[in-house]
């Protein structure tokens, strides 16, 4: 039980990281796109 809850635990611990990473990368690219709107404009 005890190894299986770790290897959970391990598992959930990247899947918060790599979520984090997402929400950075969505930021990016909504900054980028305001840019691009605003040089189309």
């Amino acid at each position: 039980m005890s190894k299986r809850y770790s290897g959970k635990s391990q598992k959930d611990r990247s899947f918060m990281k790599k979520a984090k990473l997402s929400l950075k990368e969505k930021r990016k690219l909504k900054e980028r796109e305001k840019i691009n709107n605003v040089r189309k404009i």
